[in-house]
C-alpha cells in the first residue's frame, strides 16, 4: 500500500467517525407542531425516517428515509416501513 492509498483510507475512517458523532436527535413536526424526534438507524447502517421520541422502534426494524413513526406507535421485530408511510399514535407494525 502506497502513501496515497494510506491517506485515502485514513480520510475515509475519519469521515465515518465524524458521521457517527453527528447528532441525529432534534425536533420534527409530524403535523401537530414540533416534538422531540430522531432519525432511525437501520440494521444496514443507513439513516432512516423520523421517529418521535415517544414511539418505540426495534433496532431490527427498517424505517425508510421518507417514512414517519409518530406518537406512541410501535414498530417491532423485522417490520419495514417504506416510502411516505406513517405509523401513527397507537398503531403497531
Amino acid at each position: 500500500m502506497n502513501n496515497q492509498e494510506i491517506i485515502k483510507s485514513l480520510e475515509a475512517i475519519i469521515e465515518a467517525l465524524k458521521a457517527e458523532q453527528e447528532p441525529t436527535t432534534t425536533t420534527f413536526d409530524f403535523g401537530n407542531g414540533p416534538v422531540p424526534a430522531h432519525r432511525h438507524k437501520n440494521p444496514d447502517g443507513s439513516i432512516g425516517g423520523w421517529v418521535a421520541d415517544t414511539a418505540q422502534v426495534d433496532d431490527t426494524a427498517y424505517i425508510g428515509e421518507d417514512a414517519l413513526v409518530s406518537g406512541n406507535a410501535l414498530v417491532s421485530g423485522d417490520a419495514q416501513v417504506f416510502g411516505e408511510e406513517e405509523v401513527k399514535e397507537g398503531e403497531h407494525k
